[in-house]
């Protein structure tokens, strides 16, 4: 008959279950007991009479378990249970079965529950804390954990390892451990379900050959590395889990292959669900969102993955296509992120991914095209892998990614045109192990480095701009026999650089302040292949042509453009950017008519509101060695009379240049963006040759709330603001702007009253036009004009927006001349003249000196801090600044100035109304025009 044993405080638990038989209870009172406890009696009950709070049973001996189990079906509950130390545990079951561990607290031992070799047991409502394992199970098998709480423990809360299969962690929940919150090692077919892991170090950890377990309905959240990891596990599922706010959410590496993930919620994480050399996974209905890289799938047999499109990032489908062809992906898709496997003829174009693995990743994938793609803050922008060839990637962006713009690994014969891959944290562009590709006209700027060739040969580089990257602008490394032309490297720490790389051909191309601007190895060609005809300073010349380096000071005793003396490995360094030589055709292709179309920017862009007009100017340069018809087509794929194009045909004599007006008519139904392209084809006698063609883009304002005002830059070689109706005439100049040197405009065409713009440039900007636009009248920029007798009113436009920023620039000038006619009619004298700069909603008159004159002319001088619209204006109050004055860099107002009486009424151009602020009001007019600027009177 079963008996109920009474333990108190003095008393030994040992001696009870000494005198103990099976059946029977041992009910230990309230205190603490100094004891290790040998229980081997079957079917044996201890617990305490009021629970853990109250009862605890402390290590007498700590290198000794506390309670060490060696019989089946025993009871162990309502104690807390500390201080076994050196492997030792709080409670200790060894080659036992049914026994049920519940409601006790283990703290500071070594294992607090440890299961070896031992079946059907049931642990449930323990709380393990402060131990180094908390729950830990080695070679057991068939167990239950359920409702216990594992907490703060210094390895792992929940252990499972050495074949421990086919247990169930149900409703557990295990907080700050320094490890793993719940760990499987070479455990499987295990269930957990329910369970919630958080604030661990990895939240759920399946590892070493951990295979068919399931995971259903846990969370892992706030984990500090992984919420859910698999480590070489396969054919484990995975589904409506939760795993937020950690480093990974849920991640599959080295070989944990053929596992299903479906329906799990992975938020508020640096990566989402992330595939690492894992396999043949199963993914459906999983929910990516608001992590900072959602989704990566890859690195081998992408082809044994089964990816539905309802697994959604922010929303957004996932694109995982194994083995189509001739399809095309377009924005109505709303893609997430696209991986085409063993695809072939597949266009990608006009969609927006952000924040994943991979923007669009290709595998194996040939003949396909992606064009006007933006993939932004991903991990990785556009990835070509493995055999990726004949691909097309055009106009697409490529910026502020992870690790690297536009990655081709071992992949071939791909053309790269008109893409930007700015500021990612490590590339712009990287090739590995990848040959015969086509780089033209990108731009890699901002980067760590810009272009990167590492064990890739026969690449063709032209026309690219690497500029502002951190460490290189070009650099080649173990690669050979590429062909660098016409880039331009500026502002990086160095230029190009080879390193152990052999063959590679480099000319015409320009490097401009870089820090270093060109390192490695000799067994390079800096120049090119043969001697080349060309056109310099209008000249024909023939010779071996190197690269423009700016720091490059040497003689041209015989003025061809070459240097006389050589720069490091370049025997033939240019004196000049390469622009300034025009390559002419060789003698034996003379019947041939190349020409080159030169637009500020790449593209000719537009923005403007339905049915209104702007205005852009593209400059077409024959570069062959005779005269050439041209003629200027618009592809009509938007309809139309929609382009006014003048001239649209016209004849080029070798190397000269010709404006073209490309005038955009909007219709008013136009709702959205739209692009086409415009091609100039020239001709030889009745031979039509092959054209070039310029992307137009056309950004369609739809917003009420865009206006007038101020305007403080812009322009340069893109649309001016400035209705096209209101330009009386135009005239353009170009110069290579580099750090450090004066830039100055010429305007010898003299259709404006502008004859030079000049500046101190504190940065490169490479090629840049400035814009003189003369107008009709009053420029729909400004508010109202200046007080005085206006002569002209004048738009100057310099380099893109923020090119005249005073962080970029510094003495900046305007020349320009006026009539003496005018001012005899007028009666002004030329020291009243002034020069006027609207910004900021508001004139400010800039400090203005004579410089000449001549038979009809009168010149001037003003300084200014920026360009914008300027007024040519005859006031009727002189300022005279002191010769030391000085001038404020922001405004460009002088700090000091005297103001002279010189009033007398005086008609506005456009009739006999009297001229605000003067006559009566002449008092606060002066008192104004000392605030502003004005008059240097003197002449030079």
């Amino acid at each position: 008959m079963a008996s109920t044993i009474f333990v108190s405080p003095g008393e030994s638990i040992q001696a009870a279950v000494n005198n103990a038989s099976p059946e029977d209870t041992i009910i230990v009172r309230d205190g603490t007991y100094n004891e290790n406890i040998l229980v081997n009696v079957e079917n044996l009950t201890i617990r305490s009479e009021n629970g853990p709070d109250f009862t605890t049973v402390q290590a007498l001996v700590s290198e000794k378990d506390i309670f060490k189990v060696t019989e089946n079906s025993v009871t162990i509950s309502g104690f807390h249970i500390t201080g076994a130390t050196r492997n030792k545990c709080g409670i200790y079951l060894f080659e036992v079965e049914e026994c049920n561990i519940q409601n006790n607290k283990m703290s500071n031992n070594f294992n607090g529950i440890n299961l070896i070799s031992s079946s059907n047991n049931t642990l449930e409502n323990n709380t393990a804390f402060n131990n180094y394992y908390g729950i830990y199970l080695q070679f057991s098998i068939s167990n239950t954990l359920e409702n216990n709480v594992a907490d703060s423990n210094y390895c792992n809360g929940i252990s499972l390892s050495s074949s421990s299969n086919r247990n169930m962690l149900l409703n557990n929940k295990v907080d700050s451990s320094s490890c793993k919150g719940i760990c499987l090692c070479s455990s499987s077919n295990n269930k957990l379900e329910n369970n919630t892991a958080s604030n661990n170090a990895d939240g759920i950890y399946i590892e070493s050959s951990s295979n068919y377990n399931t995971l259903s309905n846990n969370t892992a959240d706030s984990n500090n590395f992984y919420g859910i990891h698999l480590y070489s596990s396969r054919s484990n599922t995975l589904s409506n889990n939760k795993a937020s706010n950690g480093y990974y959410g849920i991640y599959l590496e080295d070989s944990s292959n053929y596992n299903t993930l479906s329906d799990n919620r992975v938020s508020k994480n640096y990566y989402g669900i992330w595939l690492y050399y894992s396999c043949g996974s199963i993914l459906s209905g999983n929910l990516m969102q608001d992590n900072r890289y959602n989704f990566h799938a890859g690195d081998n047999h992408l082809a044994t993955n089964i990816i539905c499109n309802n697994n959604s990032i922010e929303g957004n489908p996932i694109y995982y296509l194994i083995g189509v062809s001739d399809l095309e992906i377009n924005s109505s898709s709303n893609a997430g992120t696209i991986y085409l496997v063993d695809c072939k003829n597949v266009t990608i174009k006009d969609l927006i991914i952000e924040n994943t693995g991979v923007g669009i990743y290709l595998y194996n994938t040939t003949d396909s095209k992606l064009d006007n793609n933006s993939i932004m803050e991903n991990c990785l922008g556009i990835y070509l892998s493995s055999l990726s060839n004949y691909n097309m990637l055009e106009n697409n962006k490529a910026d502020s990614n992870k690790d690297c713009g536009i990655s081709l690994y071992i992949s071939s014969n791909n053309t790269l045109i008109n893409n930007t891959a700015d500021s990612n944290d490590n590339y712009g562009i990287h090739l590995y192990s990848s040959s015969n590709n086509m780089l033209s006209n990108n731009t890699a700027s901002n980067n760590y480095r810009g272009i990167f060739l590492s064990s890739s040969n026969s690449n063709a580089l032209s026309n690219n701009t690497v500029n502002s990257n951190d460490k290189k602008g070009i650099s080649l490394f173990s690669s050979s026999s590429n062909t660098l032309k016409n880039n331009i490297a500026s502002n990086n720490e160095y230029g190009i650089s080879l390193y152990y790389s052999s063959s590679n051909m480099l000319f015409l191309n320009d490097l401009l302040d870089n820090l270093v601007q060109i390192s490695g190895d000799e067994n390079n060609i800096w120049n090119s292949s043969e001697p080349v005809k060309y056109l310099y300073k209008g000249k024909k010349q023939t010779s071996y042509l190197g690269n423009y380096y700016s720091d490059y000071s040497g003689a041209d005793a015989d003025e061809n453009g070459i240097g006389d003396t050589p720069y490091e490995y370049d025997i033939y360094p240019l004196l000049v950017p390469s622009y300034s030589y025009v390559l002419l055709a060789p003698d034996s292709e003379a019947p041939e008519i190349s020409i080159g179309v030169g637009v500020n920017p790449g593209t000719l862009s537009f923005k403007l509101k339905p049915g209104t007009q702007e205005e852009q100017l593209l400059y077409v340069i024959n570069t062959g060695s005779e005269a050439a018809d041209c003629e200027i087509r618009i592809d009509n794929s938007l309809g139309e009379g929609w382009f006014t194009v003048s001239p649209s045909s016209f004849n080029l004599e070798a190397g000269e240049i010709k404006e073209v007006k490309v005038i955009l008519t909007l219709p008013s139904s136009v709702k959205a963006d739209a692009a086409c392209k415009i091609l100039v084809v020239p001709t030889s006698g009745t031979e039509v040759m092959a054209g070039v063609k310029v992307p137009v883009y056309i950004d369609v304002v739809t917003s009420t709330s865009s206006g007038s005002g101020g305007s403080s830059g812009g322009g340069g070689g893109g649309g001016s603001p400035e209705p096209a109706s209101n330009v009386e005439a135009k005239e353009l100049s170009q110069q290579f702007v580099t750090s450090g040197n004066q830039a100055r405009f010429d305007f010898p065409e003299g259709v404006t009253c502008v004859c030079y713009v000049a500046f101190d440039a504190k940065r490169t900007f490479g090629r840049t036009f400035t814009t003189i636009e003369m107008l009709k009248g009053k420029s729909a920029l400004v508010k109202e004009l200046p007080a005085g007798i206006v002569y002209k009113n004048v738009n100057i436009w310099v380099g893109n927006e923020g090119v005249e920023s005073p962080e970029n620039i510094g003495n900046a000038v305007i020349g320009f001349r006026v009539e003496k006619e005018w001012l005899e009619s007028n009666g002004v004298d030329e020291n009243a003249v002034l020069l006027y700069r609207y910004s900021g909603e508001e004139w400010s008159a800039l400090v203005t000196r004579v410089t000449g004159d001549d038979e009809n002319f009168v010149y001037f001088e003003a300084e200014t801090p920026g360009y914008s619209p300027f007024s040519i204006v005859a006031s009727q109050v002189e300022i005279t600044v002191k010769e030391d004055s000085k001038v404020s860099e922001t405004t460009g107002n002088p700090v000091d100035a005297k103001v002279e009486n010189n009033t007398s009424e005086a008609a506005t151009e456009g009739g006999e109304e009297k001229a605000p602020g003067f006559g009566a009001g002449f008092a606060l007019a002066g008192i104004v025009c000392v605030l502003c600027v004005l008059r240097e009177k003197k002449h030079s």
